[in-house]
């Protein structure tokens, strides 16, 4: 971090965090140090990086309960974006369960391969016709149909979806 202080880092999964701070307590200090300078940015909220399809609703609320009181309890703060970038699916509880996890914002990256396969689009004709950010739309959960008073409603996120190719 130090070689390159014009970049911004991140790193998901609260599990590589307690690695990182079981095995190489200096480097974690580090990393705490450029997180107070804005440089480092832990980002998830959940213990790991996990699938959405298999498991239960209450695994994954696990998920996050244990990511964010890790968080919360290493860096002061919970995390504010879900990231997920390699999922094979998304389980129709999951904006409720990020909302309730104090999470804001969904970030992922599969959308775009799935858009690229379909319409037979190389990276470079996918970035020349999406521009970064590519999109930002709202990701409705289960109960898509409820009235704004709702928690399901309340649960709706930003749905950020980044499409990565070799340049830019």
């Amino acid at each position: 971090m130090e070689r390159w202080p014009n970049h911004q880092f991140s790193a998901s999964s609260a599990q590589q965090y307690l690695w990182l701070e079981q095995l190489y307590p200096k480097g974690f200090e580090r990393v705490k140090k450029h997180i107070k300078a804005g440089k480092f940015h832990y980002v998830g909220g959940a213990w790991l990086e996990h699938d959405c399809m298999m498991p239960s609703g209450e695994s994954l609320v696990r998920q996050y309960l244990y990511g964010q009181r890790y968080f919360r309890s290493r860096f002061g703060e919970y995390c504010r974006e879900a990231f997920l970038p390699d999922t094979f699916g998304y389980a129709s509880q999951l904006p409720q369960i990020l909302r309730q996890a104090g999470l804001n914002y969904f970030l992922t990256m599969k959308v775009g391969v799935a858009l690229r396969l379909r319409k037979r689009l190389t990276a470079d004709r996918l970035e020349q016709r999406h521009r970064f950010p590519i999109h930002v739309v709202q990701l409705g959960g289960a109960r898509r149909h409820a009235g704004p008073s709702t928690p399901a409603k309340r649960a709706q996120l930003q749905l950020a979806v980044y499409l990565v190719s070799g340049s830019r």
